[in-house]
């Protein structure tokens, strides 16, 4: 039995510091170098937007209003957009979420037990309904699970190897693994699946732009469901705005409460939000498992221990932990409600 984990730590002035598996701690350019995440108000004195597009800045999210632009070509241009009153929001594209898997320290499992313990056994699930969207690390569409899978969509460009779609892999499999007589199969493996890979680059750390992007890009597919196995210990206003946008498009938006019950439960972000369904994990014996967050945004919970999931590493399937876990079943039931 393998066991890997990622964790981020936000440090003073909102430096990141990267735990990998082997050890290595990387640390990321300091806050004032970071590309800038820019708002704009409505109106203004100036040509807001064109003076952003001038200096090199890309669009986020038009319906926001929401720019990123270079950490130096911020500082020239941001003191001229406010002196014309143009700016709502200025903050670095920091990292707003990750996604870890708790080590696992029992036996595999070889049967799928949380399928008896949600009472999904004896029942038929529906045909492809609405559509149900991981916000994630991206699929790896050629794992053996999803090979023969019609009804899987990418959003945008995938890349799974060599950290990327292990853990978007996994939450697809939970949600959508057909039943077809190869490895496991999901709550809803008829569902309409769609992946956006927020992890472009970097495979594990996703960035607030590329959440905002995810969940737009989600939104504009809607009405469905929308699954967030990730979080931060910070909110960050934009994703808050995306989300609160999908939700007026239709979305139901589902998210991980987060691994922290043995350190505080602290809030974690997305989940905190309102209107979001968040999710806490349990086990086989239905009781809330230690690891999983206990924050009083916590709205259901869902099995979250031992789950049979495919692996991106090595095209095969291995038991994970997390709430990760736990969140993409409710997100299942409900498109499948």
């Amino acid at each position: 039995m393998r066991s890997r984990a990622l964790h981020l730590v936000l440090g003073a002035g909102g430096a990141a510091l990267a735990l990998l598996a082997g050890g290595a701690v990387v640390s990321s350019p300091t806050a004032a170098a970071a590309p800038q995440l820019v708002e704009l108000r409505p109106s203004a004195s100036c040509d807001a937007a064109s003076i952003l597009r001038g200096a090199g800045a890309s669009t986020v999210a038009a319906s926001l209003r929401l720019y990123r632009l270079d950490g130096n070509a911020a500082a020239r241009v941001l003191p001229r957009l406010r002196a014309c009153n143009a700016l709502r929001l200025t903050a670095p594209d920091a990292v707003a979420g990750t996604m870890s898997v708790t080590d696992l320290t029992d036996p595999l499992i070889g049967t799928e037990w949380w399928r008896a313990a949600i009472g999904v056994v004896d029942l038929s699930p529906p045909g492809p309904g609405k559509p149900i969207t991981i916000v994630d690390s991206g699929v790896d569409v050629a794992h053996p699970e999803f090979a023969s899978r019609a009804s899987i969509v990418t959003l945008n460009a995938q890349e799974p190897a060599p950290l990327g779609g292990v853990h978007g892999t996994a939450v697809a499999s939970i949600i959508g693994a057909p039943a077809d007589d190869v490895g496991t199969v999901g709550i809803y493996p008829n569902a309409l699946l769609q992946t956006w890979d927020a992890a472009l680059g970097s495979g594990t750390a996703l960035q607030t732009s590329d959440i905002v992007a995810g969940v737009l890009a989600a939104a504009n597919q809607g009405p469905g469901v929308i699954n967030l196995s990730l979080g931060s210990g910070q909110s960050q206003l934009p994703i808050q705005q995306a989300i609160e946008t999908a939700i007026r498009k239709g979305m139901l938006v589902v998210a991980a409460s987060g691994n922290d019950g043995e350190t505080g439960s602290q809030p974690s972000y997305p989940a905190s939000l309102p209107h979001v369904l968040t999710v806490a994990a349990t086990d086989e014996q239905n009781s809330v498992t230690s690891f999983s967050s206990r924050s009083r945004y916590v709205d259901l919970a869902a099995p979250g221990q031992n789950i049979t999931v495919a692996t991106a590493l090595d095209d095969s399937w291995a038991p994970e932990a997390g709430t990760s876990f736990s969140s993409p079943l409710v997100a299942g039931a409900a498109a499948w409600v």
